[in-house]
């Protein structure tokens, strides 16, 4: 079977309709053509009808012909596509607050966009493997927020009897005895003197805590304790003390003193934090129970002699040997976690190597399950997943192919420097006199003194009440920025020679005359060799960018949609996008 039979049963069957279709479903069309004509020839154009309908029926991701702006060689660019390129570019605030962006004009660059990432296409970028890995990655990134939301938020409530049962737990007041020790046997042995009948006050006065200073008890909420105290203290009766309590690097015995039930008329000065706490406390909970039913279903094998045998004892040749060690430590379906990669996990952490590995197991586990659930067949991540792909495909095909033709010279560098000297002028600076007065009063007799001819400088070191009176006022040279902000706005306006009115600066009140304005010079070429480097860059990307794009649009077959773009924009500047 010929191409040319396959492209006329295209005409004949509604070709616009088809390249609504992506590439790939028409590549799809075109090889079960050519089966079926190769396998049952005679009935290839009855059946021809039926199959182009259900592949174009089947296609649930296909957008609806009022959300298409333009087809560009058969592929749409959607309202979702448009508010997307807005979003990533930071240009929708722009639109929400100045409405100074024109719509028709913005959907030409989405075009180009199009074109580029559908030349990347071209030249199979697709399966580099940059793209694929960030294009999986952030799949899964969305597939887990997905099943968190599935399985943790969406199971999660909080009632008014969660809420005050969370307040009494955790709210009661407790009164505690504490005794710290450096070390454990100093600790055990102090706990030894208390089971034999010595006074808990008594050895607490010597071994008290430096935070607590003299005191010997000290009040707290439950819920302020941690988790190891609170876990010694919870089944204690008033007058018990608890064991030895590690934590950190120092050693604890609590006594319980009394309990106190959390004030009922408390609970409503801090409802919405407790209500905050209470939920995020059930989802901590809940996260651990699904945590728990993934291991019963998926059972990952741990090798346990492995893990066992995994000792450094501070030597570097033990850790070293282990990196190098291919054999499996934990095999979970097809992922396996090799004894060397997880001594790499091991660098830089405090965590004992069991925590270490609960934690990546519990991370592959929810990996696992969330792409298990296949949520790319929804079309919102699908469209997500897709538009994310053509950023990254768009982003490589500047690296890869116009990036390496971007060439700078020190010639080019020097050129725009000279050509361009009042983009890089430094910043004015002022050299000011200042009085500086306590009382609007004096600042009032100050100003009219002056008015009546009186001179700045005996002034300002007769009456000023700042440390350059003695300068006659003279506070040198300062930026704008550095100059107090009233007098910011009003300095640009002032001549040499110029006295302010009264500037009010925090408690005092100051009158400023202006002595000197410096020139603008530019920048030392060095200072601002950088930002030409970036200038420069960015316009020969844009002209190799137009270029391209440019030629890619003679050979483009492009569809506008003038009215679906019209109720589009009506739509997005009334905020209903």
């Amino acid at each position: 079977m010929t191409e040319q039979t396959i492209n006329l049963a295209f005409r004949v069957f509604n070709i616009k309709a088809v390249k609504l279709l992506s590439a790939k479903i028409q590549n799809s069309v075109i090889a079960m053509s050519r089966l079926l004509y190769n396998s049952v020839n005679p009935l290839f154009f009855l059946l021809y009808p039926l199959l182009f309908v259900l592949f174009l029926f089947g296609c649930a991701s296909l957008p609806h012909k009022s959300d298409i702006l333009v087809l560009v060689d058969g592929e749409p660019v959607t309202t979702g596509d448009y508010v997307y390129s807005l979003e990533i570019s930071h240009r929708r605030e722009d639109m929400s607050s100045a409405q100074s962006l024109n719509l028709h004009d913005y959907l030409q660059k989405l075009i180009d966009d199009k074109l580029i990432v559908q030349e990347a296409k071209h030249m199979n970028m697709e399966e580099f493997p940059e793209v694929r890995q960030k294009t999986e990655a952030y799949i899964l990134r969305e597939s887990v927020t997905r099943l968190y939301d599935e399985e943790i938020l969406h199971k999660v409530s909080v009632d008014e009897e969660d809420i005050r049962g969370y307040y009494r737990k955790n709210y009661e007041r407790l009164t505690l005895s504490v005794i710290e020790a450096n070390t454990s046997e100093e600790a055990e042995k102090i706990l030894e003197q208390l089971r034999s009948g010595s006074n808990f006050s008594d050895m607490a006065k010597g071994h008290t805590p430096h935070v607590l200073k003299d005191q010997t008890e000290i009040v707290m909420t439950r819920n302020s304790l941690g988790t190891k105290f609170d876990e010694s203290v919870a089944s204690l009766k008033e007058g018990e003390f608890s064991g030895v309590i590690e934590n950190g690097n120092k050693y604890y015995i609590l006594k319980l003193i009394s309990r106190q039930e959390a004030p009922v008329e408390d609970l409503e000065k801090i409802r919405e934090k407790i209500t905050h706490e209470a939920k995020q406390q059930m989802i901590k909970e809940r996260s651990a129970e699904y945590l728990r039913s993934l291991r019963g279903s998926i059972k990952p094998m741990v090798h346990d002699d492995i893990l066992s045998a995994i000792v450094f004892d501070g030597k570097n040749e033990a850790r070293e040997t282990w990196l190098k060690d291919e054999r499996p430590l934990v095999e979970v379906e097809d992922t396996v976690l090799t004894a060397g990669a997880f001594t790499a996990m091991l660098s830089g952490t405090s965590r004992n190597k069991e925590a270490v590995l609960n934690h990546w197991l519990d991370k592959k586990l929810v990996d696992i399950e969330a792409l298990r659930r296949q949520y790319t067949a929804t079309s919102d991540l699908k469209d997500m997943a897709r538009r994310y792909k053509e950023q990254i495909l768009k982003n490589t095909f500047f690296t890869t192919v116009l990036v390496p033709k971007i060439i700078i010279s020190d010639e080019d560098l020097n050129t725009y420097y000279t050509d361009h000297q009042d983009e890089f002028l430094k910043p004015y600076t002022y050299k000011i006199q200042q009085i500086t007065l306590k009382t609007r009063e004096e600042a009032q007799d100050i100003e009219s003194s002056l008015k009546g001819g009186a001179s700045f400088s005996w002034l300002a070191k007769t009456r000023s009440a700042d440390s350059y009176a003695l300068q006659g006022g003279d506070a040198g040279w300062s930026m704008k920025s550095g100059l107090p902000r009233p007098l910011q706005e009003i300095i640009d306006s002032m001549n040499p020679g110029d006295i302010s009115s009264i500037i009010e600066d925090a408690e005092f009140y100051k009158i400023i005359m202006l002595q000197e304005k410096s020139r603008r010079e530019p920048e030392d070429f060095s200072k601002v060799k950088s930002s030409i480097q970036a200038i420069l860059f960015r316009k020969k990307f844009n002209e190799l960018l137009s270029g391209y794009t440019d030629k890619l649009r003679q050979d483009a077959e492009i569809i506008m949609y003038p009215e679906n773009l019209d109720s589009f924009e009506k739509g997005f500047k009334g905020g209903k996008n």
